[in-house]
């Protein structure tokens, strides 16, 4: 799924004494979604099946692109 040759941000897992918690690490690769700035976050461990992917964005894009499950989006790397 990540082109090969694609330099991820290395984001650090962490711990967090007041509430108890560790959070994992990540690597994150900057993309556009239909011209939106997002990111594909990948978990250092994870459960995620291979041909799954989360993607952040700083805007809710099924609202901001009016998508249903299941429609497609036209994806670029940066």
């Amino acid at each position: 799924m990540i082109p090969q040759g694609s330099r991820p941000s290395k984001i650090h897992g962490f711990e967090d004494e007041d509430v108890g918690r560790a959070f994992g690490g990540c690597r994150c690769y900057r993309i556009r979604i239909n011209g939106i700035g997002a990111a594909i976050v990948q978990p250092d461990r994870s459960n995620y099946p291979a041909d799954l992917v989360e993607i952040i964005a700083p805007v809710n894009l099924r609202e901001s692109l009016h998508l249903l499950d299941g429609d497609e989006v036209e994806l670029e790397w940066q």
